[in-house]
């Protein structure tokens, strides 16, 4: 029996969603494997079935304490990555985390939230008060970033732990965001800075 080009094409879409195991395994070595694959991640990422999730997105396992929820319509694209720490990382509906971004620590985002490639968000922080002993063996710690809904993350954008960003904002590209961001504002920058309101 012989396959036309479309047709292999069809039964490989298919086998790469119902045992990517397999299609790992074909592949072998030649191309670069994702460490941390969606089916992996174990019964603490909580996803809601309309939700989308890459097969190439990293998902790093989280915990019961740390868990990770994907609420309805979100979307996380091909190499995004979660990493849940504290509180875990939980995102509303109709969020969507484009291509190389990465969520780290405790995270919690809003309805409609949509963050740019190549954003980071980072809601933990290296312990550094003793200089005695190096930063790496002094642990970390996290307040916590928290994103209101209906808010626009243009790409390469950084957020700081301990940020809280009011609904209907915008974040310009590039922004590096190290302070409370009041609803409904623009900021841009390094360090972000108001550039106008929305209202």
């Amino acid at each position: 029996m012989s396959l036309s080009r479309q047709e292999l094409k069809e039964v490989l879409r298919l086998l790469a969603a119902e045992e990517p195991e397999f299609i790992e395994e074909l592949l072998g070595e030649r191309f670069l494997r994702n460490p941390f694959p969606p089916c992996q991640a174990g019964e603490n990422l909580i996803s809601d079935p309309s939700a989308k999730i890459s097969s190439l997105a990293h998902i790093e396992p989280p915990t019961k304490e740390s868990p990770i929820m994907v609420g309805p319509n979100c979307r996380i694209n091909d190499f995004a990555w979660l990493r849940a720490w504290g509180d875990g990382i939980r995102m509303g509906a109709y969020c969507t985390l484009n291509q190389y971004s990465m969520i780290q620590g405790s995270v919690t985002l809003g309805d409609g939230v949509r963050i740019g490639a190549h954003s980071l968000f980072v809601g933990t922080e290296h312990i550094k008060i003793r200089t005695d002993i190096p930063i790496y063996q002094q642990g970390v710690e996290w307040k916590g970033i928290t994103v209101g809904s209906d808010v626009y993350i243009g790409s390469n954008v950084t957020v700081l732990d301990g940020v809280t960003i009011g609904e209907g904002c915008v974040l310009a590209a590039g922004a590096v965001v190290n302070k409370d961001v009041p609803p409904y504002s623009i900021v841009g920058g390094v360090p972000a800075k108001l550039i106008k309101e929305r209202k």
